[in-house]
C-alpha cells in the first residue's frame, strides 16, 4: 500500500535503480562518506520524491515510530536493528531531529534518505525542529557537512530536502503524528493539509507549531501559552482532545521533547511523546525509546541505553562540548524542579 495514494513512489525509484543501496549504508554505518558527487544525486533524487508526497502521509499499520536521533550515529544503528527491515508489514516513521547536536548527523541522514530511496513506500520522514537551516547553523550539522566535505555552500544542497519534508502523518486513521504538537491555527487535518510548507520554517504560524509546540503537563488546563523555548506555543489538554475528537483520531504520538525515560504519555495516554536519542548530547544519562504501533493501533514502547561507542564519545568530549551538554543538563534540572 503507497504512503501517498496520489503518486507512486516506484516512479522514482527507478531513477536510482542502479544504486546499492545495501552497500551505500554499510558504509555510513561505517564512517564511510560517500562522494560529493554521489550525495549530489541522493539529495536531488530524495528532494524530487518528497516534495511530491502530501503534507499529511496516510500510513497502515504496523509502523515503528522513531523520535529525535540528533546524529548519534552508533545509537540510530541500534535502533534500525531492533525497527527491523522496512516493509509492508513494519514501515518506518521518523518523526525529525536527525540531525544537529551528534557527532555524525551526516552519516545519520543519509542512512535515512538512502532508506527513503530503496523503500519508497514503507519509510516516511517528517520535519523536525532542527530540519531548520538556522538551527542547523547554531547546533553544528552546517559545521560538519563543512568540515567533513570542505565546501561551505554544500549544506544548502541538504536544506533543500529539508524545506520540502512533509509536516504530518497519520497510522491506521486512529494515531496522529506529528514531530511537535497541535496548533490553534490548525484545527483539522484539512488546515494542516493546506499549509505551503515548501519553505524556510516561518518564525509563527500553523507549520511553526506543528513543529515546535508541547503539551502543557505543568498547567494542563490552559488552552495555550507562550512556550519557554521562545518559539510557538504550549498546548493544554482541552486543545489537543478537541483536535483528536474532531478529526477522529485516538492520541498523538510526538518527539521533540527530552524526556529521562525514552518515552513519556501526557493528558490520560492521549500524548505519547517517544525520544529516541540515548545519552543525549553524550551527557544526559537518559534512557531512549521508539515505539511500535500495531495493527490494533496501540503503541508497544520499547526503551533502551546508549550503545558502548556513545559512552565512549562522551568521554572524549571537548570541554566546549562538555559545556553545552552541562548547560542543557542544568535546563532540564531546573524544569524539574518546578514541576516539583
Amino acid at each position: 500500500i503507497s504512503t501517498n495514494q496520489n503518486i507512486n513512489p516506484r516512479k522514482y525509484y527507478t531513477k536510482m535503480q542502479g544504486t546499492n543501496y545495501n552497500q551505500v549504508i554499510a558504509d555510513l554505518k561505517d564512517r564511510k562518506l560517500p562522494s560529493v558527487e554521489s550525495v549530489k544525486a541522493t539529495l536531488a533524487q530524495a528532494k524530487d520524491l518528497i516534495k511530491k508526497e502530501p503534507n499529511v502521509l496516510k500510513l497502515e499499520a504496523p509502523v515503528v515510530v522513531i523520535g529525535n536521533v540528533n546524529g548519534q550515529l552508533h545509537d540510530f544503528i541500534e535502533i534500525l536493528n531492533k525497527a527491523g527491515t522496512p516493509s509492508a508489514d513494519n514501515r518506518l516513521l521518523f518523526l525529525g531531529d536527525l540531525v544537529c547536536r551528534g557527532h555524525n548527523s551526516l552519516e545519520t541522514l543519509l542512512i535515512a534518505l538512502n532508506l527513503k530511496l530503496q523503500y519508497p513506500d514503507y519509510v516516511t520522514i517528517l520535519r523536525g525542529k532542527m530540519e531548520v537551516a538556522a538551527i542547523c547553523d547554531m547546533y553544528g550539522f552546517s559545521n560538519e557537512v563543512e568540515e567533513k566535505y570542505k565546501d561551505k555552500e554544500f549544506k544548502t544542497s541538504f536544506f533543500e530536502v529539508f524545506d520540502v519534508l512533509p509536516l504530518a502523518a497519520t497510522i491506521g486513521k486512529k494515531v496522529i503524528a506529528i514531530h511537535g504538537g497541535i496548533s490553534k491555527n490548525a484545527k483539522t487535518l484539512e488546515d494542516i493539509e493546506k499549509i505551503d510548507r515548501m519553505m524556510l520554517c516561518p518564525k509563527e504560524g500553523a507549520m511553526t507549531d506543528l513543529i515546535w509546540s508541547d503539551p502543557n503537563d505543568q498547567k494542563p488546563e490552559v488552552d495555550f501559552e507562550p512556550s519557554p523555548r521562545g518559539a510557538s506555543e504550549i498546548f493544554g489538554e482541552k486543545p489537543l482532545k478537541e483536535f483528536l475528537e474532531k478529526n477522529g483520531f485516538e492520541y498523538l504520538v510526538r518527539t521533540h521533547q527530552w524526556v529521562e525515560e525514552g518515552y513519556k504519555y501526557d493528558f490520560g495516554k492521549k500524548v505519547l511523546t517517544v525520544f529516541s536519542a540515548p545519552n543525549y548530547c553524550y551527557q544526559c544519562g537518559n534512557k531512549a525509546g521508539i515505539a511500535k504501533i500495531g495493527k490494533d493501533l496501540k503503541a508497544e514502547v520499547i526503551t533502551f541505553e546508549a550503545t558502548a561507542d556513545n559512552l565512549k564519545e562522551g568521554e572524549n568530549l571537548s570541554e566546549e562540548e562538555k559545556k553545552k551538554a552541562q548547560e542543557y543538563l542544568a535546563m532540564i534540572n531546573q524544569l524539574k524542579q518546578k514541576k516539583n
